[in-house]
Protein backbone atom coordinates (compact mmCIF):
# COMPACT_ATOMS: atom_id res chain seq x y z
CA UNK A 1 0.00 0.00 0.00
CA UNK A 2 1.89 3.19 -0.74
CA UNK A 3 0.77 7.01 -0.31
CA UNK A 4 0.57 9.19 -3.32
CA UNK A 5 0.22 12.75 -2.82
CA UNK A 6 -0.40 16.21 -4.67
CA UNK A 7 0.75 19.23 -3.59
CA UNK A 8 -2.44 21.92 -3.59
CA UNK A 9 -2.09 25.19 -1.95
CA UNK A 10 -4.57 25.30 0.96
CA UNK A 11 -7.83 27.09 1.06
CA UNK A 12 -8.49 29.62 4.10
CA UNK A 13 -10.16 27.24 6.59
CA UNK A 14 -8.83 24.26 5.14
CA UNK A 15 -5.92 21.87 6.28
CA UNK A 16 -3.08 21.41 3.73
CA UNK A 17 -4.19 17.88 2.87
CA UNK A 18 -6.90 18.08 0.58
CA UNK A 19 -8.32 16.51 -2.98
CA UNK A 20 -7.18 17.98 -5.96
CA UNK A 21 -8.51 16.14 -9.53
CA UNK A 22 -6.28 15.99 -12.07
CA UNK A 23 -5.64 13.50 -15.22
CA UNK A 24 -2.98 11.15 -12.80
CA UNK A 25 -5.93 10.32 -10.28
CA UNK A 26 -6.96 6.65 -10.56
CA UNK A 27 -10.26 5.06 -10.92
CA UNK A 28 -10.47 4.51 -7.00
CA UNK A 29 -9.56 7.77 -6.14
CA UNK A 30 -12.15 9.51 -8.37
CA UNK A 31 -14.27 7.02 -6.95
CA UNK A 32 -13.52 8.04 -3.16
CA UNK A 33 -13.85 11.86 -4.13
CA UNK A 34 -17.79 11.20 -5.34
CA UNK A 35 -18.09 10.04 -1.54
CA UNK A 36 -18.67 13.58 -0.31
CA UNK A 37 -15.32 14.25 1.23
CA UNK A 38 -16.10 16.53 4.15
CA UNK A 39 -13.49 18.55 5.80
CA UNK A 40 -13.09 19.92 9.12
CA UNK A 41 -9.82 21.31 10.94
CA UNK A 42 -8.86 18.49 12.92
CA UNK A 43 -10.37 15.30 11.16
CA UNK A 44 -11.65 14.67 7.32
CA UNK A 45 -14.70 12.49 7.51
CA UNK A 46 -16.52 11.49 4.57
CA UNK A 47 -20.23 9.90 4.17
CA UNK A 48 -21.82 8.32 1.11
CA UNK A 49 -24.42 9.67 -1.04
CA UNK A 50 -28.19 8.32 -0.73
CA UNK A 51 -28.04 6.50 -3.50
CA UNK A 52 -24.65 4.14 -3.27
CA UNK A 53 -25.27 0.27 -2.38
CA UNK A 54 -24.47 -0.48 0.60
CA UNK A 55 -22.04 -3.66 0.62
CA UNK A 56 -22.41 -6.88 3.41
CA UNK A 57 -19.67 -8.62 4.53
CA UNK A 58 -18.65 -11.51 6.59
CA UNK A 59 -16.68 -10.92 9.64
CA UNK A 60 -15.54 -13.49 12.29
CA UNK A 61 -15.52 -13.04 16.18
CA UNK A 62 -15.07 -15.67 19.09
CA UNK A 63 -17.63 -16.82 20.81
CA UNK A 64 -16.56 -14.29 23.81
CA UNK A 65 -16.50 -11.22 21.26
CA UNK A 66 -19.77 -12.07 20.23
CA UNK A 67 -21.24 -12.65 23.44
CA UNK A 68 -19.64 -9.04 24.48
CA UNK A 69 -21.22 -7.54 21.28
CA UNK A 70 -24.84 -9.19 22.29
CA UNK A 71 -24.25 -7.42 26.01
CA UNK A 72 -23.47 -4.07 23.86
CA UNK A 73 -20.04 -3.86 25.62
CA UNK A 74 -18.08 -4.34 22.63
CA UNK A 75 -18.74 -1.41 19.47
CA UNK A 76 -15.50 -1.38 18.24
CA UNK A 77 -13.38 -3.77 16.26
CA UNK A 78 -8.97 -3.66 15.17
CA UNK A 79 -8.18 -5.75 12.71
CA UNK A 80 -4.54 -5.77 11.29
CA UNK A 81 -4.17 -4.02 7.20
CA UNK A 82 -2.33 -6.14 4.97
CA UNK A 83 -0.14 -5.09 3.60
CA UNK A 84 0.94 -2.51 5.55
CA UNK A 85 0.97 1.30 4.66
CA UNK A 86 4.80 2.52 3.66
CA UNK A 87 5.35 6.40 4.59
CA UNK A 88 7.14 8.33 6.60
CA UNK A 89 7.06 11.77 8.59
CA UNK A 90 9.73 12.93 6.02
CA UNK A 91 8.12 11.79 2.87
CA UNK A 92 5.21 13.88 4.11
CA UNK A 93 6.95 16.90 4.65
CA UNK A 94 9.15 16.48 1.59
CA UNK A 95 5.02 17.06 -0.43
CA UNK A 96 4.11 19.64 1.93
CA UNK A 97 1.52 17.54 3.97
CA UNK A 98 2.39 17.05 7.28
CA UNK A 99 0.32 19.18 9.93
CA UNK A 100 1.97 19.66 13.06
CA UNK A 101 0.43 18.37 16.45
CA UNK A 102 -0.85 15.03 14.57
CA UNK A 103 0.74 11.67 14.68
CA UNK A 104 2.30 10.00 11.31
CA UNK A 105 -1.11 7.34 11.39
CA UNK A 106 -3.26 10.50 11.95
CA UNK A 107 -2.21 11.86 8.65
CA UNK A 108 -2.20 8.64 6.85
CA UNK A 109 -5.81 7.92 7.69
CA UNK A 110 -6.25 11.38 6.77
CA UNK A 111 -4.86 10.70 3.42
CA UNK A 112 -6.95 7.38 3.18
CA UNK A 113 -9.91 9.03 3.65
CA UNK A 114 -9.12 11.56 1.11
CA UNK A 115 -8.67 8.89 -0.98
CA UNK A 116 -4.71 8.95 -1.11
CA UNK A 117 -4.29 5.72 -0.27
CA UNK A 118 -5.01 3.38 -3.09
CA UNK A 119 -6.59 1.00 -1.09
CA UNK A 120 -10.57 -0.12 0.51
CA UNK A 121 -11.09 -1.72 3.68
CA UNK A 122 -12.14 -5.47 3.26
CA UNK A 123 -14.55 -5.02 6.09
CA UNK A 124 -16.56 -1.72 4.26
CA UNK A 125 -17.07 1.99 5.31
CA UNK A 126 -19.80 3.65 7.69
CA UNK A 127 -23.41 2.38 6.72
CA UNK A 128 -22.50 -1.03 5.17
CA UNK A 129 -23.27 -4.15 7.23
CA UNK A 130 -21.34 -6.90 8.45
CA UNK A 131 -22.82 -10.43 8.92
CA UNK A 132 -20.71 -12.09 11.93
CA UNK A 133 -20.39 -15.77 11.04
CA UNK A 134 -21.97 -18.54 13.23
CA UNK A 135 -25.55 -19.58 13.57
CA UNK A 136 -26.81 -16.98 15.00
CA UNK A 137 -27.99 -14.22 12.21
CA UNK A 138 -26.30 -11.24 13.90
CA UNK A 139 -25.81 -8.57 11.46
CA UNK A 140 -23.86 -4.78 12.39
CA UNK A 141 -23.95 -1.98 10.87
CA UNK A 142 -20.38 -0.01 10.54
CA UNK A 143 -20.57 3.97 12.19
CA UNK A 144 -16.76 4.46 11.45
CA UNK A 145 -13.52 3.21 9.80
CA UNK A 146 -10.16 4.54 10.72
CA UNK A 147 -6.44 3.89 10.33
CA UNK A 148 -4.38 3.83 13.44
CA UNK A 149 -1.46 2.13 15.09
CA UNK A 150 -2.60 -0.97 17.39
CA UNK A 151 -0.27 0.50 20.29
CA UNK A 152 -2.13 4.03 20.04
CA UNK A 153 -5.79 2.09 21.89
CA UNK A 154 -6.81 4.18 24.39
CA UNK A 155 -8.73 2.61 27.87
CA UNK A 156 -11.71 3.88 26.63
CA UNK A 157 -11.19 2.03 23.47
CA UNK A 158 -9.83 -1.07 25.11
CA UNK A 159 -13.51 -1.22 27.01
CA UNK A 160 -15.09 -0.61 23.50
CA UNK A 161 -13.08 -3.68 22.32
CA UNK A 162 -15.07 -5.97 24.80
CA UNK A 163 -12.28 -6.03 27.53
CA UNK A 164 -14.99 -4.43 30.40
CA UNK A 165 -17.98 -2.65 30.61
CA UNK A 166 -16.08 0.77 32.34
CA UNK A 167 -11.73 1.55 33.25
CA UNK A 168 -12.45 0.74 36.77
CA UNK A 169 -13.08 -2.82 36.27
CA UNK A 170 -9.38 -2.88 35.63
CA UNK A 171 -7.31 -2.94 38.74
CA UNK A 172 -5.26 -0.82 38.63
CA UNK A 173 -6.57 0.68 35.33
CA UNK A 174 -3.08 0.22 34.35
CA UNK A 175 -3.85 -3.07 33.81
CA UNK A 176 -6.21 -2.20 30.78
CA UNK A 177 -3.29 -1.87 27.99
CA UNK A 178 -1.37 -5.44 29.00
CA UNK A 179 -4.55 -6.98 28.95
CA UNK A 180 -4.94 -5.81 25.60
CA UNK A 181 -1.48 -6.37 24.49
CA UNK A 182 -2.12 -9.82 25.57
CA UNK A 183 -5.26 -10.57 23.78
CA UNK A 184 -3.88 -9.21 20.53
CA UNK A 185 -0.66 -11.53 20.93
CA UNK A 186 -3.12 -14.75 21.35
CA UNK A 187 -4.92 -13.59 18.09
CA UNK A 188 -2.18 -12.17 15.42
CA UNK A 189 0.53 -14.05 17.36
CA UNK A 190 3.72 -13.58 19.50
CA UNK A 191 5.82 -10.03 19.61
CA UNK A 192 2.34 -9.05 17.25
CA UNK A 193 1.64 -6.00 20.09
CA UNK A 194 5.56 -5.14 19.75
CA UNK A 195 5.09 -5.16 16.33
CA UNK A 196 2.65 -2.43 16.72
CA UNK A 197 1.11 -2.50 13.02
CA UNK A 198 -1.52 -0.35 11.35
CA UNK A 199 -4.95 -1.17 11.87
CA UNK A 200 -8.53 -0.94 10.78
CA UNK A 201 -9.95 0.14 13.31
CA UNK A 202 -13.89 -0.39 12.74
CA UNK A 203 -16.96 0.91 15.00
CA UNK A 204 -20.04 -0.68 14.88
CA UNK A 205 -23.84 -1.22 15.94
CA UNK A 206 -26.51 -3.91 16.14
CA UNK A 207 -29.39 -3.79 13.82
CA UNK A 208 -30.11 -7.16 14.01
CA UNK A 209 -29.40 -9.31 17.72
CA UNK A 210 -30.50 -13.17 17.37
CA UNK A 211 -34.13 -13.66 18.68
CA UNK A 212 -32.90 -15.80 20.98
CA UNK A 213 -30.56 -13.97 22.98
CA UNK A 214 -32.09 -11.95 26.49
CA UNK A 215 -30.30 -9.67 28.73
CA UNK A 216 -30.42 -10.56 32.38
Amino acid sequence: MTLKLKKAAPLKGEPRLRVVVDRMMTRKQLLRLARQITYSATDMQYAKPQEQVMTDQQIKFTDQMTGAILDGIKTVTRRVIKPQPETTEEYLRKHGAWVEGQTLSQHLNNAWRAGFVDVECPYGEPGDHLRVEGNEPLVLEITDVRIEKVQEITIGQICKEGLARSIYEFAPVTQAIPAFAELWDSIYGPGSWDANPYVWAVSFKVIQPPQEHHHD
